[in-house]
């Protein structure tokens, strides 16, 4: 198996010079959509995302995807809705997502919020 020394020079050009976090929500968070739409196979992204970001894709994937339901949840908008907006299978689903990764539930994010507004 051949590895290349330098992975830029391995890596289609494609793949350069995007706003990966504006893609992730325009292919709407699905990884080999994502790689459809830079004509690379998931495999190839896999490779740059690691070399780029030290994450696999969807991991970066997930984190975008959180980070956005974080954005909705400061603006009012109701956990279900925001699961629903981002295809979780399930508001459990969601629910569980973002508590690993933020370590409190979406509800706290968005009563934090909602308190913040009343307080202006």
């Amino acid at each position: 198996m051949y590895v290349a020394s330098d992975p830029s020079k391995a890596r289609p050009s494609s793949l350069d010079g995007v706003d990966y976090a504006q893609l992730v929500l325009e292919t709407k968070f699905n990884v080999s959509e994502l790689a459809r739409s830079r004509g690379v196979s998931v495999r190839q992204l896999e490779r740059y995302f690691k070399f780029r970001f030290g994450l696999r894709p969807h991991e970066f994937v997930e984190r975008q995807r959180l980070a956005h339901a974080k954005a909705l949840l400061r603006t009012g908008e109701p956990v279900k809705a925001v699961s629903f907006v981002l295809s979780f299978k399930q508001p459990s689903s969601f629910t569980r997502a973002f508590a690993r990764f933020y370590g409190y539930a979406p509800s706290k994010e968005r009563a934090m919020a909602l308190m913040s507004q009343k307080d202006k």
